[in-house]
């Protein structure tokens, strides 16, 4: 796999120039801007936010092992309602990349918001640089085997990166966000948006597979809850997530992997409304910490096999449990615990009269603990 990639970005020695290679455009009068790559290539993007100028630029550099191969490339630029489109497109049907690019797409610093970007290409990486200041309504980028690297990107409405076999990392902030790769790690900061208007939760995915996931999810912002959908195989998912005071719809958290350990951290101590917090891995340990007001309807389950189950809850908590394991033992930690079945690898009961949570937990081979601690008063 490494070697292949390698090969992939590998940039040949002979650089050619061809027609509309650098192509300029009136952000004003064309607010959505698309770059689109065919054909067997790979390379480079990079969006930057920069230049005192009126202007944007997509400009493009190629290099290719055989110069006749200038002759089957073209770049071709197409201006239409409100739209700047680029298309690069390039030989297909070898093994390997016959053509090497690395396209700048710079938006100047007078442009301080764009209404869409659309980026695509094979093989190629995407960066973005000086991006503090500039916001989209949608950015949307479908690379393959290439990492993806944005910090920090920011749009009004969503953010949808896709790529394979590489890396996804930066920090994003949208409404809805959606990264998704494969056989590599994504590493994010994500600040969710939603005014309490919305009709819906704020959307949040983030997938991978055989590879870990580093996240914090900041959705103090998503007045309309969140629903977080986090999956990824044989690696570990690590979170925090910070919900909303006050929100006024309820919010899903649904975390899984195999073969892999699952960290998680809430807070949702000033949420207001409903609360469900999913996990579920195998041959792995889980570990939730979870903040919750008393009084809010609140469940959480976490599902394992082969290894241990933590969950810590405050002692705002006042629902009812159920546990079970083999071959180990249920532990419950904690004050004012009332139990209807008591064994040593299966405990059913509540804290308190029960009324306003649950918590289910079930494993083989190895412990559940449950702990409610002092929660401290602000």
């Amino acid at each position: 796999m490494f070697t292949t990639l390698t090969n992939l970005f590998t940039k040949p020695s002979t650089p050619i120039r061809v027609p509309n290679d650098d192509t300029t455009f009136n952000t004003k009068e064309y607010p959505n801007v698309s770059f689109v790559a065919k054909g067997n290539l790979s390379g480079s993007v990079k969006i930057v936010h920069d230049g005192d100028v009126d202007t944007g630029l997509i400009s493009t550099r190629l290099w290719v092992h055989n110069e006749r191969d200038a002759e089957k490339i073209t770049i071709t630029p197409s201006f239409d309602s409100q739209s700047c489109s680029i298309v690069l497109e390039t030989p297909s049907g070898f093994s390997q990349p016959m053509v090497y690019h690395e396209t700048m797409v710079r938006i100047p610093t007078t442009t301080s918001r764009l209404e869409q970007v659309y980026l695509e290409a094979p093989n190629s990486t995407l960066f973005g640089d000086l991006l503090d200041n500039l916001t989209f309504r949608a950015f949307r980028a479908r690379f393959t085997n290439g990492t993806v690297d944005l910090k920090p990107l920011q749009a009004s409405d969503d953010i949808e990166i896709r790529t394979s076999n590489a890396a996804i990392s930066g920090q994003f902030e949208a409404s809805k966000v959606h990264l998704q790769t494969s056989n590599a790690q994504i590493s994010a900061i994500v600040r969710v948006l939603g005014a309490a208007s919305q009709s819906a939760a704020s959307p949040v995915v983030l997938q991978t597979s055989n590879a870990t996931v580093d996240a914090h999810l900041d959705a103090s912002k998503a007045m309309r809850g969140v629903q977080l959908n986090t999956q990824t195989t044989n690696g570990k998912v690590t979170m925090g997530i910070l919900l909303a005071e006050g929100a006024t719809s309820a919010s899903l958290i649904d975390i899984s992997s195999t073969n892999g350990k699952l960290e998680i951290n809430v807070d949702g101590s000033k949420l207001g409304n409903a609360l469900d917090v999913r996990t579920k891995t195998s041959n792995a340990s889980i570990t939730q910490s979870i903040m919750v007001p008393r009084y809010q309807p609140f469940q959480t389950s976490a599902t394992s096999s082969n290894s241990s189950i933590h969950i810590n809850l405050t002692e705002d908590f006042l629902g009812r449990f159920d546990l079970a394991t083999s071959n180990s033992s249920v532990n419950v930690e904690g004050s004012d615990i009332h139990y209807t079945n008591e064994k040593k690898s299966a405990k059913q009961g509540s804290r308190g009269k029960g009324e306003w949570g649950f918590v289910t937990a079930k494993t083989s081979n190895s412990s559940i603990n449950l702990r409610f601690y002092p929660a401290t008063k602000a």
